[in-house]
């Protein structure tokens, strides 16, 4: 019992990983590791710019404008004027809300999944999509009246919600760089 504490009272030059997990999970989650969230930010960007590219080809496929997706992200703070094709004040809305948000999830993802290996990360990536799916698109982003009435097949959102949750596995790449350096 007393090696338990003196464990989790130790100063640690890296962070406490579940590979030396002490069963108090409060501390796992309260840890201070800024390298990974910086690796995290930059995975979400990553994620979410991979998962924007996918977006514009499945809209222009669809007859869609090629920019149509991060125009739509715009709606919430500009309303159904964000989605108009003459103006690009929707385009530069959209893409900063759009990563925003996958910068935002990816910090998330990389304070809570504080492992880099690739079966756990892959698999936490799974369960992130499911998580963004659910409660992101389905229930936030239907709040929204302009995004709810451009008809965005469920299906195709949950595509793009697993190409970013899978991305986000890139964090343990980013978190290497900068631990090396």
């Amino acid at each position: 019992m007393s090696s338990n504490i003196t464990s989790m009272n130790a100063p640690r030059t890296q962070p406490s990983y579940p590979g030396d997990y002490d069963g108090n999970i409060v501390g796992l989650w309260l840890r201070i590791d800024p390298i990974r969230w910086i690796a995290g930010v930059l995975a979400g960007a990553f994620g979410g710019a991979i998962a924007l590219a996918v977006a514009m080809g499945i809209s222009q496929s669809a007859g869609k404008e090629l920019w149509f997706p991060a125009k739509l992200m715009s709606t919430p703070i500009l309303g159904s004027v964000g989605t108009d094709n003459r103006i690009g004040t929707g385009l530069i809305v959209g893409l900063l809300v759009w990563e925003a948000i996958c910068v935002f999830w990816g910090f998330v993802y990389s304070h809570f999944v504080a492992t880099n290996s690739p079966r756990a990360l892959l698999s936490m990536g799974l369960v992130w999509a499911c998580f963004l799916w659910i409660f992101n698109w389905n229930l936030y982003f239907q709040s929204f009246l302009p995004i709810r009435w451009a008809s965005v097949p469920s299906s195709v959102v949950f595509l793009l919600c697993l190409i970013y949750g899978l991305s986000l596995s890139s964090v343990a790449g980013f978190e290497r760089i900068f631990r090396r350096s």
